[in-house]
């Protein structure tokens, strides 16, 4: 066999099985790891949640809080309920549909 033959060969060997480790691997990996919704940004309570402001990062699945929100539809247009710093994972619990109204001091 030439060597052009054996090369071309071993090119196709080498594709195939990293083709079947990604196609076997695939499943594998989706059972560990998730989407999670997360603020891109730090953000303050009270700021309208708008493309850009939040992301989705993939997460181990082992860590992920409950009900930690996994799509980004499910935050935009709302509100923060409280401060969140670049990376936190955010929940239902951390946003409304309706502006919170600004905390003023208690007085005396």
């Amino acid at each position: 066999m030439s060597r052009a033959i054996k090369s071309g060969l071993g090119v196709v060997l080498v594709l195939v099985v990293l083709t079947a480790a990604a196609v076997v691997g695939a499943p594998i990996v989706a059972s560990r790891y998730t989407w999670v919704a997360i603020a891109g940004v730090n953000l303050s309570a009270g700021t309208r949640i708008e493309e850009g402001l939040a992301w989705l990062k993939v997460w181990p699945v082992d860590t992920v809080p409950s009900g930690a929100i996994h799509t980004l539809e499910s935050v935009w247009g709302k509100y923060l309920l409280s401060n969140k710093t670049a990376g936190d994972i955010l929940s239902p619990a951390d946003v409304t549909d309706v502006k919170p109204k600004p905390r003023s001091p208690k007085p005396g």
